[in-house]
């Protein structure tokens, strides 16, 4: 049973979460305070504050298909079922802006490690047979400085990355991790805009990836000893258009294309803004995983302008199925995640 959870566990989460990071950061290649290729000129300078939150609610269930004396499935029996909620700030941005010149820095999350699998076997009696459990806290965190040069129609940007990786992994699993426990990486991110005309938009990003450090989680497995997972950043490429029709319905239409280090990302979304000051967005898109899993997620988010500031909150919903032999594992999650702008 150990085993088969640990193989469940790395065909989700492994990709997912102690591999790579679950990415929880609102980064849109089309938003201007994302992308330091996006601003607005003038002829004073102009200061923007971003502030971003993002809270994380994931449920996982593990179950067990029974069979009939003739072999035939007659359904599921669960034998773990647990949800497990964390908050974390994803984002803080300062931009000045002025003329051509756009000025940047800040700190953003770039990876969350947090997961929780904490299971109590026990027997018909009530008696604890075994206390299975695999718990991760920590991240990816990062401190960038940016500016972008505004052009005519085509403006570029750049993004000096110092990350650091902080885990801790608790395990009944022997987990031994090779080299320090904190990793420092310095790496770059490319943006670009161009207005192709006044009513259609494109941007695109590039941001590097590393290897950051090696865990080495011990198993009897006819497999081999031992299962190798590198914690790393993997490289990101998005280009998105965006496009504002003479409608009175939909203020924005766009579309963003990713790429995360072999896996590709689509995403399509429309927003509307009521009176100017009421943003309404809603968005939907897929994802593949390894395996040759595509998991679709779905965004619904709201906001108001009131004054200097802008308020916004979005829920995003993404579940997978795995399989594995008569075993199945579900998972879901619910991420929430509010902007806080402020544009004196």
């Amino acid at each position: 049973m150990k085993i088969l959870l640990i193989s469940l566990l790395f065909q989700f989460y492994g990709v997912e979460g102690l591999k790579y990071g679950n990415n929880i950061s609102g980064l849109n290649v089309l938003d201007s305070l994302y992308n330091p290729a996006v601003f607005t000129t003038g002829e004073n300078w102009r200061l923007r504050v971003l502030t971003e939150f993002s809270y994380v609610s994931d449920y996982q269930r593990e179950s067990k298909l029974v069979y009939d004396r003739y072999n035939t499935s007659i359904g599921e029996f669960t034998t773990y079922a647990g949800t497990y909620g964390y908050l974390k700030p994803s984002n803080f941005t300062i931009s000045v802006a002025k003329k051509f010149i756009n000025i940047e820095a800040g700190y953003e999350l770039l990876r969350s490690y947090e997961y929780r699998y904490d299971n109590y076997l026990r027997s018909s009696q009530n008696n604890l047979i075994q206390h299975d459990y695999f718990i991760s806290h920590g991240g990816l965190t990062s401190y960038f400085a940016g500016f972008g040069l505004k052009g005519r129609i085509f403006s570029l940007g750049l993004k000096l990355y110092r990350a650091r990786r902080d885990i801790e992994t608790r395990t009944n699993w022997e987990l031994i991790g090779e080299g320090s426990g904190d990793i420092i990486a310095r790496f770059f991110a490319l943006y670009g805009n161009l207005d192709i005309f006044p009513r259609l938009r494109a941007s695109f990003s590039y941001r590097q990836g590393g290897r950051f450090i090696f865990i080495r989680l011990m198993r009897e497995s006819v497999l081999g000893p031992y299962i190798d997972v590198a914690t790393e950043l993997q490289g990101e490429l998005y280009a998105g258009l965006s496009f504002t029709p003479p409608s009175r319905l939909v203020t924005e239409a766009s579309f963003i294309y990713g790429k995360i280090g072999d896996y590709p990302w689509y995403r399509i979304g429309f927003r509307h803004n009521f009176l100017d000051i009421y943003p309404f967005e809603f968005a939907g898109g897929v994802y593949e995983t390894e395996g040759k899993s595509w998991i679709p997620f779905f965004t619904v988010g709201a906001g108001v302008s009131r004054g200097k500031f802008r308020f916004s909150a979005d829920v995003t919903y993404r579940n997978l199925k795995v399989s594995s032999g008569q075993y199945r594992h579900y998972y879901s999650e619910v991420t929430v995640g509010t902007k806080v702008i402020y544009i004196p």
